[in-house]
């Protein structure tokens, strides 16, 4: 009788599985940080570098649409915008009413990172995920580069808390390579 070895997941098939399911997979929760801050994702379990860890879900919407929105939200509602282009033009992921975690998680320089965020691609369709950067240990906030400096806490030397203060990210695998480009933009305030 022949054994086979059952076929380990890979991270792009756990994304597509959460992505499908329109949930957060278990692992993470949401905490508060300070009055400054806010909340932030934290991690429940320990996660490898390359790991999925959560899709930014919310309303696919029209770059142009996703700039309207952007204008005319109210203070008090907060947006949680996150422009991206694929091959059919710019989008804009609206996460400003979506119940999942992706929304909650904080910025942070690209060099102090703990998260990076892909494409994943289903039917033609882009979705955004965060993948671990680097080994996450429980109980570590999750963060990621928002891809832009243009940020009023940036701007306020917030980074010099030392909730940023995490090891530098040695270089890229070719794993992280399918990262997002660099002129991605989020649009996050809390």
């Amino acid at each position: 009788m022949s054994h086979q070895r059952a076929k380990r997941e890979s991270q792009k098939e756990k994304a597509t599985r959460w992505i499908l399911a329109e949930e957060d997979q278990p692992g993470l929760e949401l905490r508060v940080i300070n009055e400054k801050i806010g909340k932030g994702v934290f991690a429940t379990e320990p996660f490898k570098k390359g790991d999925f860890l959560l899709q930014y879900r919310g309303e696919r919407i029209t770059g142009s649409e996703g700039e309207h929105r952007e204008k005319n939200y109210p203070d008090e509602a907060g947006n949680f915008l996150y422009f991206f282009q694929d091959l059919q033009g710019t989008y804009c992921i609206d996460a400003t009413y979506s119940s999942g975690l992706g929304r909650i998680v904080n910025d942070s320089p690209r060099t102090k990172a703990n998260a990076v965020m892909r494409k994943i691609i289903l039917d033609n369709k882009t979705y955004l995920c965060l993948f671990a950067a680097e080994e996450i240990q429980k109980g570590t906030e999750i963060r990621y580069d928002y891809g832009t400096d243009d940020l009023p806490w940036r701007k306020e030397g917030i980074e010099d808390n030392a909730i940023y203060d995490r090891p530098e990210i040695d270089g890229e695998d070719e794993e992280m390579k399918e990262e997002i480009d660099t002129d991605s933009k989020v649009d996050d305030e809390r």
